[in-house]
């Protein structure tokens, strides 16, 4: 999101704004978007919408109200809907696990991306992050690692080497494989806002 600010954008997030402060040079609209008229706010036309909720009950509003007059949609998904963690080199175009629980993560993770599919075709782009981390990270998942590395000496190693981290949602996955879905939805790519509109869950995010 910095980025984007610091790239000219006018950035607007919505959410509650109960869990921190938006970067500088943002503006917050203030809504629960559990309520009927939590996109009254941010009506009009978006260059870019981040959505990082996965909730049904959060995703599909968000798209009956604003995905007509959006240019381009980037879903923050996760590497968990995919159906097999033990297969090497898969890519983007592995298959997928079939979703039965709908307060699931990994279940509502991907009805997000089939029903963002469903309304978005190629405006969308899906990215399947594994780890996000950064600044007001509270699970410090990462941060073992450069702390551990930077002692020296030998320790075990990741099985896969860790090539690069970006800093905001718009550099996700500037490298690696690219592939679209049956709608002409875009897996992992990178873009360029103008205008762009960061959504926020109303629920715990995962750890």
């Amino acid at each position: 999101m910095q980025k984007a600010i610091e790239g000219g954008a006018e950035v607007v997030c919505l959410g509650r704004g109960e869990s921190g402060q938006v970067p500088d040079g943002a503006r917050l609209v203030q809504a629960d978007r559990l309520s009927p008229n939590a996109y009254d706010g941010v009506q009009g036309d978006w260059d870019e919408v981040v959505e990082l909720a996965y909730a049904p009950e959060l995703v599909e509003p968000a798209l009956e109200a604003l995905a007509a007059s959006t240019s381009h949609w980037t879903l923050v998904s996760s590497v968990s809907v995919y159906g097999r963690n033990d297969e090497p080199h898969a890519d983007e175009s592995a298959t997928l696990m079939a979703p039965r629980d709908r307060s699931a993560y990994a279940d509502a993770k991907v009805m997000a991306e089939r029903n963002s599919s469903r309304h978005l075709g190629s405006r969308l782009l899906i990215a399947r992050p594994g780890l996000i981390v950064g600044p007001c990270d509270p699970s410090d998942r990462f941060g073992y690692w450069p702390a551990r590395l930077s002692r020296g000496g030998q320790c075990l190693p990741q099985l896969s080497p860790i090539a690069s981290f970006k800093s905001s949602t718009s550099e996700i996955l500037r490298s690696g494989s690219r592939e679209h879905d049956a709608n002409g939805s875009l897996v992992s790519s990178t873009l360029s806002v103008r205008c762009a509109l960061w959504m926020t869950s109303s629920t715990v995010p995962q750890q």
